[in-house]
C-alpha cells in the first residue's frame, strides 16, 4: 500500500488523481502513509487532485499537517502552476487560501502561476491569483515577459483590464525590448491597442532592440487601424530604427498607398528621410518598381534628385523603362522647379517651401487663408505646365483624402507648393511667426498688403471676416492697412461687422496709430460699393453686440471713429438706445 508501481505510483496517486475521496481518506488513515510522495514525474498526490480539479481530495491533502503545497514535479511546476494553465478555479482558490503558498513560483521556464492563467486565457484564475496584495504583477517569465505581455499577445482584452487596474506597467520590457504596445501592433488588434493607448504614461515611441517603435511594425505588418490610433495621439512619424529606416520606408515597401497617404497627412513628416544606405522612400520604392508610390511621393515632393551611400539616384534603381522616365521627367521638372526664385530675390520659391513645411501644415491645419485659394486644377496647370504632371498625380492620389471645403489637409499644401503658387503671398502671418531666417521675414512681411487679384482682398480682409483675432493683431502690428477697401468696397471692418466677429470690430476701433505704425485712422463711416456702412451692415445682420461696439465708438472724441447714428436700419434687436 506504500510502494509504488512502475511509474512510482503509490495507491494515493491514483485515487487522488482519480477524484476516489473515500479511497484517499482510507488511505490517509494509514500510519506512515507519505502523502508527499513522488512519481517518476515527481507529481505528488496534491499535483495530481489540483491538475484534475478534484477539490474533495485536495481539501483533504490540504487538511494533512505537513502537505507540501509548493512541491514541484519534473518541471518545476507546483499544483498551483497546474491549477492555473487548466483553469481550475475552485481549486486555486483553495489553494490562494493557504497563508504558505508560494504565488509567485516559477517553473522552469521562468514562468509563475500568472502567467500561466493569463497565458491560456483564465480570467478567473487570473483574478483570484490578482486578489493577493503581494502578487508581483510585472515578475518576467519565459523571454522577460510580463502577464501583460501575455494578455496583450493572446488579445485577452478582460485580463489586459484586469492586469492594468492592479497596475501593470504598461511600458514592460521582454529580453527583446518589446513592449505589450508593440506586440498588439504587429498583430493588429486595435481593441488593446485602444485599451494600451488610454493608459496614463504609456510609451507609444518606445524603441525594441532593432530600434523599430510600435508604428514602424504596424505599418510593416500593414495594420492601418492601429496606424490610424497611433498617429492620431501622435507617435514619433520619423522614428528610425537600427537601420535608420522611417515608417514611410516600410509604406512604400509594402506598396501601401492607403498607409503612405495616412503617414503623409501628418505635419512634419520627413518624405526625404534617408536610411542608413542613404536610401529615402523614393529609393527604396524606384527599386521594387512600384508606380503608384513612385506618384504618389513625387506629388508629395520626394525629392528624385538625391543620392545614396553608393551615390545612386532613385533612377539608377529603376527596374524598367516606364520607372525610369517618370523619374526622370521629374528630375527634369524638379530642377526646373528650383530655378523658381521668390519674386524680388534670390531665394528659391522650392527651397523655401521645402524649409517651411512644417509652418506650411500649420498653415493648412488653420483653415484661414488656404480656403481663401480658389483656382481649380486645370486652371493650375494652365499657369503652371512645368508642374502639370505633378498636379495630377498629386489629386489622382490624394482625391479621396482631400476635402478642401471641410479640411485642408496637409496633402493640399503640399499640391500648392509644387504648383508654384505665391505662397508668402496668401500664407505670410502663419508663416511669418516659425520663420528664423530675418531676411525671408523682411521679404514677406513687405509683401503683407498684397491683394488677390479675383476680389482684392488682402490677409486682413481675410483674418477680419473669418474672426482670428490674433491674427488680425498681428497683421495690424505689422503694417497691414486698416482702411483697405477690396473690389467691393468692404474694409476688414465691413466684413467682421457683417460676420458678428464683436471682438474684432472693437479692436480695429481702438486702434490708435502711434501704437500699431498706422498710418491713418479708422474711418467707420465709409461706405461700399452699395453705399453701406459697417453699421448698416451689423443691423441688417442682427449682430447686436457688434452695432453696440459702432455706437460705443460714435460717442467717443475721436473725430474718426464718429458713427452717424441714422445710418442704422430697422433691426428688432437695436429698436432701443442700447445703454452702456
Amino acid at each position: 500500500m506504500h510502494y509504488g508501481d512502475k511509474n512510482e505510483k503509490i495507491p494515493l496517486h491514483w485515487a487522488a488523481g482519480n477524484g476516489q475521496i473515500e479511497v484517499v481518506n482510507a488511505l490517509l488513515a494509514q500510519k506512515g502513509i507519505d502523502f508527499n510522495a513522488e512519481d517518476e514525474d515527481r507529481y505528488t498526490p496534491l499535483h495530481l487532485a489540483a491538475k484534475n480539479g478534484q477539490i474533495e481530495v485536495v481539501n483533504a491533502l490540504l487538511a494533512q499537517e505537513g502537505t507540501d503545497i509548493n512541491a514541484k514535479d519534473s518541471y518545476e511546476k507546483t499544483p498551483l502552476h497546474l491549477v492555473a494553465e487548466n483553469g481550475q478555479i475552485e481549486v486555486a482558490s483553495a489553494l490562494l487560501a493557504q497563508e504558505d503558498v508560494d504565488i509567485d513560483a516559477k517553473n522552469k521556464d521562468g514562468d509563475t502561476p500568472l502567467h500561466l492563467a493569463t497565458q491560456n486565457g483564465y480570467k478567473e484564475v487570473v483574478n483570484a491569483l490578482l486578489t493577493k496584495k503581494d502578487i508581483k504583477i510585472d515578475i518576467k517569465g519565459q523571454h522577460k515577459k510580463t502577464p501583460l505581455h501575455l494578455a496583450a499577445e493572446g488579445k485577452n482584452i478582460e485580463i489586459v483590464n484586469a492586469l492594468l487596474e492592479k497596475g501593470a506597467d504598461v511600458n514592460a520590457q521582454d529580453e527583446y525590448e518589446i513592449t505589450p504596445l508593440h506586440l498588439v501592433a504587429a498583430r493588429g488588434y486595435i481593441e488593446v491597442i485602444n485599451t494600451l493607448l488610454a493608459k496614463e504614461g504609456v510609451d507609444i515611441n518606445a524603441k525594441d532592440r532593432s530600434g523599430n517603435t510600435p508604428l514602424h511594425l504596424a505599418v510593416r505588418y500593414g495594420h492601418k487601424e492601429v496606424i490610424n490610433a497611433l498617429l492620431k495621439i501622435d507617435a514619433y512619424i520619423n522614428a528610425k530604427n537600427q537601420n535608420e529606416s522611417t515608417p514611410l520606408h516600410w509604406a512604400a515597401e509594402n506598396e501601401r498607398i492607403d498607409i503612405i497617404q495616412a503617414i503623409l497627412a501628418k505635419e512634419g513628416v520627413d518624405i526625404n528621410a534617408k536610411d542608413k544606405y542613404g536610401d529615402t522612400s523614393l529609393h527604396w520604392a524606384a527599386d521594387n518598381g512600384y508606380k503608384d508610390v513612385i506618384l504618389v511621393l513625387l506629388a508629395r515632393g520626394a525629392d528624385p534628385l538625391l543620392r545614396n551611400s553608393y551615390d545612386m539616384t532613385p533612377i539608377s534603381l529603376a527596374k524598367n523603362n516606364e520607372i525610369r522616365q517618370l523619374l526622370q521627367d521629374a528630375e527634369n521638372e524638379l530642377r526646373k522647379m528650383k530655378d523658381i526664385k521668390i519674386s524680388k530675390s534670390k531665394i528659391s520659391l522650392y527651397k523655401f517651401l521645402q524649409a517651411n513645411e512644417a509652418s506650411l501644415t500649420r498653415c493648412a491645419q488653420n483653415l484661414i487663408f488656404l480656403l481663401e485659394v480658389r483656382h481649380s486644377k486645370e486652371q493650375y496647370k494652365k499657369d503652371n505646365p512645368i508642374f502639370a504632371k505633378i498636379i495630377d498625380a498629386q489629386y489622382e492620389a490624394m482625391e479621396e483624402r482631400v476635402r478642401l471645403e471641410k479640411e485642408a489637409s496637409s496633402a493640399m499644401v503640399r499640391m500648392y507648393q509644387l504648383s508654384g503658387m505665391k505662397v508668402h503671398e496668401h500664407l505670410s502671418r502663419l508663416i511669418v511667426a516659425n520663420l528664423i531666417n530675418i531676411e525671408l521675414k523682411k521679404l514677406i512681411i513687405a509683401n503683407i498688403n498684397a491683394i488677390d487679384k479675383e476680389d482684392g482682398r488682402a490677409l486682413l480682409h481675410l483674418a477680419a471676416e473669418k474672426g482670428q483675432i490674433d491674427e488680425v493683431k498681428d497683421l495690424l502690428e505689422r503694417g497691414a492697412y486698416i482702411n483697405a477697401k477690396d473690389q467691393s468696397g468692404y474694409t476688414p471692418l465691413h466684413l467682421a461687422s457683417a460676420t458678428g466677429h464683436a471682438d474684432i470690430v472693437e479692436y480695429l476701433l481702438k486702434i490708435d496709430a502711434k501704437n500699431v505704425l498706422l498710418a491713418e485712422g479708422m474711418d467707420v463711416n465709409t461706405k461700399n460699393k452699395d453705399g453701406e456702412t459697417a453699421l448698416q451692415m451689423a443691423t441688417k445682420n442682427g449682430h447686436q453686440g457688434v452695432a453696440k461696439a459702432l455706437l460705443a465708438a460714435g460717442m467717443k472724441d475721436h473725430p474718426s471713429t464718429k458713427v452717424d447714428k441714422t445710418q442704422i436700419q430697422e433691426n428688432p434687436a437695436l429698436s432701443e438706445e442700447p445703454s452702456f
